[in-house]
């Protein structure tokens, strides 16, 4: 199994009244698609990561690594 981080860089265009910094992505997303702000992806870049690294990334962002990574395959 590959592991990969993506980095996507996102626009959003938006008025004053849309708090969009306090916002999940989720509701970013929503907000684009649904809302009254404008979105588009600017950038958009991919590389692969060992186990170990993806592990490190998903505890960084307050997941446990067993959401992606099989428990036989505990980095």
């Amino acid at each position: 199994m590959k592991y990969i981080q993506s980095t996507i860089t996102l626009v959003v265009l938006h008025t004053d009244d849309t708090p969009i910094d306090q916002m999940s992505i989720v509701e970013v997303g929503d907000e684009i698609c649904s809302g009254g702000s404008s979105g588009a992806v600017i950038n958009y870049e991919s590389k692969e990561l060992t186990k170990n690294e993806m592990a490190d990334a998903l505890t960084a962002q307050g997941s446990d690594p067993s959401f992606l990574i099989p428990e036989e395959e505990d980095a």
